[in-house]
């Protein structure tokens, strides 16, 4: 049998970070922390609960038509 050999280069690819992405990992450090603590589908009800507090606040406080 013939063994094929696939040679793969390495190469590093740099990205620049502009200051909106600066912001974000605080964020992902806080997701990824209640991740551990939760759990996925306890982190996926914590988001849902989330959203729908926001929902409500928005609704009753700042929408004040409805």
């Amino acid at each position: 049998m013939n063994k094929k050999e696939i040679k793969i280069e390495h190469k590093n690819l740099v990205f620049e970070k502009k200051w909106f992405d600066r912001a974000i990992p605080l964020r992902f450090k806080i997701n990824y922390w209640l991740l551990q603590k939760l759990g996925l589908f306890g982190f996926g009800l914590f988001a849902f609960a989330w959203g729908f507090i926001a929902c409500l606040i928005i609704h009753k406080y700042i929408i004040k038509f409805l």
